[in-house]
């Protein structure tokens, strides 16, 4: 027996574990990818046996994709198994995961901690996917059409837009070798005619899904069926159930219902309702999108897109160099025999102004300590049309007790903040987002989070960012080096300079860089704007807008029926 240091008795066996100096990292690290569960398997740490129920186990990981990236998380965590199931978002677009298996050992009883990491794995799930085999399968035997339908009404296709060949293999009962395979590429719906089968012989039939990528999935259930001289059962593995489907069900076949369209950057979804149909007709409708763009750069000719879908949503996407795309679009409906049409109404949509615009991303946080800046970019951003215009919104966070978060406006990917203006030792989170002219706004980026260590800067009080303020306070000092600069003290600041002027119909934007002073001042510059315009008696009368304001820039809204003179920006608050 051995004694730990609250005097419990251990067995001999398990004290040895306490003398483990390095925990190993877990060994032959692999995964599988069955439609869109993710699953990760390991071997246990090369340690001893008995020591092995001290260790438990986390993932750590990330997930990119062209539908946006995610946060870091975990999965799993404190799990004593040795392997990790995570389920994945069907709806991203080109998945690839990076992970790594974290190990610890906590023996509570010896007071002993330990970890180690794996290296980082990478894997493309959508890619290398085992795909699932199609559901809902059913034998329907036609008498007046004297066929006999193999269909499967159901499939996960895993992830969006995922491409598939589906496969029917047709069997004897009285022959285990003689089989049939038909594929059929996209369709879930296999015709055979009276003529094709032999009234005297029991068949079988089961079905498969293979991806663009050559992967096959495991067989549906096996399903019996026969012919006797024009009567018909059909068996699920066990229920038996005759079905007459007389195409007539499907005459006068109306136009899809609800048509719905999302725009989003140059993405392109369509929705619809089925038309109003026998619900036996269902398995034997198909749809497609019938399309076509008027652009100033050039039009395009009439297009078809989701041709002989059996699913009721379409997506293209549109070429963002086209300049005031007009896009005219209807949905076809038919049976899978072409014998019954249908096509909606033609609608009309205009891309380039009803967009949502898209988040930037690969946004980071550069902290400079020799110039005492931070900056605030994002590296990315799908601008979705050729000429479209953007202002950027970074919303930066306190991660103090206060929680105060400030908003910054600007008309590129940067936001440069000197360390005078923030909180030293002090986590701050932000995030940004992309307004385009007509003011809709994406979605946000991924949070981001920085702080300054004050072991690196030689700023001893740092003040906070600036707040609206009418007077500044007599005496406002800054340290830098051995020099102390007093900013109440400066007389007649210079003016602002590389004023820029963006306008927008009704909004006038203005840009400009802070005057040639001390950086150390600037947190306490404010600014104005100062223009002339007429009122509803053509008289010109002084008006001011962004009164108080710290940024470098201002948004401002002008009757277009009112003329403006001049704009000049007031500096305050200097001296």
């Amino acid at each position: 027996m051995y004694l730990n240091k609250i005097g419990k008795s251990l067995p001999l066996a398990e004290s040895h574990c306490n003398n483990i100096a390095i925990l190993p990292s877990v060994t032959f690290v692999k995964s599988t990818t069955k439609c869109n569960k993710f699953k990760i398997d390991w071997n246990p740490p090369a340690i001893d046996a008995d020591c092995l129920k001290f260790i438990r186990y986390q993932i750590y990981y990330k997930i990119y994709s062209s539908s946006g990236d995610s946060d870091l998380k975990f999965a799993c965590q404190d799990t004593s198994q040795l392997e990790c199931t995570i389920q994945l978002d069907g709806r991203l677009i080109g998945v690839t995961i990076i992970y790594k298996v974290m190990a610890k050992m906590t023996n509570q009883a010896f007071n002993h901690r330990l970890n180690s990491s794996s290296p980082y794995y990478r894997s493309w799930p959508s890619m290398t996917f085992i795909p699932i085999p199609p559901q809902n399968c059913q034998t329907i035997i036609d008498l007046n059409q004297k066929s006999v339908t193999l269909t499967c009404s159901k499939h996960n296709r895993c992830y969006y837009g995922s491409s598939y060949s589906y496969y029917f293999y047709l069997g004897r009962r009285d022959s285990n070798t003689q089989i049939q395979k038909f594929s059929l590429n996209g369709k879930r719906i296999k015709v055979i005619q009276f003529s094709q089968l032999n009234a005297k012989v029991n068949y079988y039939w089961y079905a498969s899904s293979k991806t663009y990528s050559n992967r096959e999935s495991n067989f549906t259930p096996q399903f019996n069926f026969s012919l006797h001289s024009s009567m018909a059962t059909t068996e699920v593995p066990t229920t038996v159930a005759t079905k007459d489907v007389p195409r007539s069900h499907c005459n006068n076949l109306e136009a899809a219902k609800n048509l719905k369209v999302k725009i989003d950057c140059t993405r392109i979804t369509f929705t619809w309702d089925p038309p109003a149909v026998d619900s036996s007709c269902q398995p034997f409708l198909q749809y497609g999108i019938y399309y076509r763009i008027y652009s100033a750069s050039g039009n395009t000719d009439w297009k078809y897109a989701c041709n002989k879908t059996s699913h009721t949503q379409c997506q293209i996407t549109l070429d963002g160099r086209k300049i005031g795309s007009t896009l005219v679009y209807q949905v076809l409906a038919s049976t899978i025999d072409n014998r019954h049409h249908s096509t909606s109404a033609f609608y009309r949509t205009w891309p380039n102004m009803l967009y949502e615009p898209a988040p930037p991303k690969e946004c980071r946080s550069l902290i400079d300590y020799k110039k005492e800046t931070v900056k605030l970019t994002c590296y990315q951003h799908d601008r979705c049309y050729y000429g479209a215009s953007y202002h950027y919104h970074f919303f930066l966070s306190e991660g103090n007790k206060s929680g105060r978060t400030f908003h910054f406006i600007r008309d590129v990917r940067n936001l440069f903040l000197k360390f005078d203006e923030l909180q030293l030792d002090t986590t701050y989170h932000w995030l940004a987002s992309a307004m385009k002219y007509d003011n809709k706004v994406s979605d946000n980026s991924t949070l981001q989070q920085f702080k300054i260590d004050s072991l690196h800067t030689s700023q001893a009080k740092p003040t906070t960012l600036p707040t609206p303020q009418t007077t500044i306070p007599s005496q406002t000092y800054f340290t830098t080096g051995k020099q102390k600069i007093d900013c109440s003290q400066l007389k007649n600041a210079p003016a602002a300079t590389n004023i820029r002027v963006k306008s927008n119909c009704t909004h006038v934007q203005l840009f400009w860089r802070p005057p040639s002073l001390a950086y150390q001042c600037l947190s306490s510059i404010q600014y104005q704007i100062k223009y002339i315009s007429t009122d509803q008696e053509n008289s010109f009368k002084v008006k001011y807008d962004c009164q108080s304001n710290s940024n470098r820039d201002c948004l401002m809204t002008v009757d277009n029926k009112h003329a403006v003179r001049s704009v000049t920006i007031d500096i305050m608050n200097v001296g």
